[in-house]
């Protein structure tokens, strides 16, 4: 448990901070359907090529790739197909990109990941992260046990988590009958908020201080009556590529052990609607 005042991530503590980082939620939804350039779904690519293919497509589309020390800014299409500064400006018939300078290229997302048909919604990344700062504590992760049924709590000194009130908040979960993963979650998510945004009860876990647990609760609940529209999504971006580099090394590619489940995450949902075998929707969830 903690008493550390709630950080930057609610409204009206955001000044107090002076860094200039927004808390506000966009919608993924309306980003995604105004796009200047057709986006491409990763679940879609699975369909058009086969397996290994499908590895290589995608890698080109979430990573840029350097073979040699020096930043190549020869003006270029996403795909390299046409080259040459004689062609800036021109949309590539192969790849229907524009050809631009890789340095003046704009950090948009080319790649967009659909929600796999046996999920109701992803949940916004910046609200996840909001989620988590609120209610986790060092060995215990809220959001993570509502949506995730694979997720374990752990066990130290005979309570879950380290801690009794851990133990009493589950129990309080158990009690309103509340299941575990993102399809439950998404669909009951007004019901669970009621439950967990009690200060004397349920967040006893995270705050000793009832002060500070009663501050969280009321500025949470402003929040999601603010963003409520935003919190749910069927499309999240994929980083631009411009950000996510590997690179080659003699024989050796290397990429940043921090982004290895980034480079992940879009194969793992062009796998889920083609896999060979049926998964299951806890699978799918977690």
């Amino acid at each position: 448990m903690t008493d550390i005042p709630i950080t930057a991530c609610i409204a009206d503590d955001i000044e107090d901070y002076g860094n200039g980082i927004s808390i506000d939620l966009i919608s993924l939804e309306e980003v995604y359907k105004n796009q200047k350039t057709r986006p491409v779904v990763v679940n879609d690519v699975a369909d058009e090529f086969s397996v290994g293919k499908t590895v290589d497509v995608i890698n080109d589309l979430i990573r840029t790739h350097f073979d040699e020390d020096e930043l190549n800014t020869i003006p270029s299409c996403d795909q390299g197909c046409t080259t040459g500064g004689f062609n800036t400006g021109l949309i590539c018939p192969e790849c229907n990109t524009e050809v631009v300078r890789s340095i003046e290229r704009p950090l948009e997302s080319q790649l967009w990941m659909r929600v796999p048909e046996q999920v109701t919604a992803f949940i916004h990344p910046r609200f996840w992260r909001h989620f988590e700062i609120i209610f986790s504590t060092t060995t215990f992760s809220l959001i993570e046990y509502l949506t995730n049924p694979t997720y374990r709590v752990v066990t130290a000194r005979g309570y879950r988590g380290g801690n009794r009130q851990v133990e009493r908040a589950l129990d309080i979960l158990k009690d309103e009958k509340v299941e575990r993963g993102l399809n439950y979650f998404c669909r009951h998510f007004d019901r669970i908020m009621d439950i967990i945004l009690q200060p004397k009860t349920f967040m006893m876990y995270c705050y000793n201080n009832p002060r500070l647990r009663l501050r969280a609760a009321i500025q949470f609940r402003a929040y999601i009556d603010e963003f409520r529209h935003c919190i749910f999504t069927r499309y999240l971006p994929f980083p631009s590529k411009l950000i996510m580099v590997s690179e080659r090394g003699g024989t050796m590619n290397f990429i940043d052990k921090s982004m290895m489940d980034a480079f992940d995450a879009p194969k793992t949902i062009a796998s889920i609607e083609n896999s060979p075998v049926h998964l299951s929707d806890n699978v799918v969830q977690s």
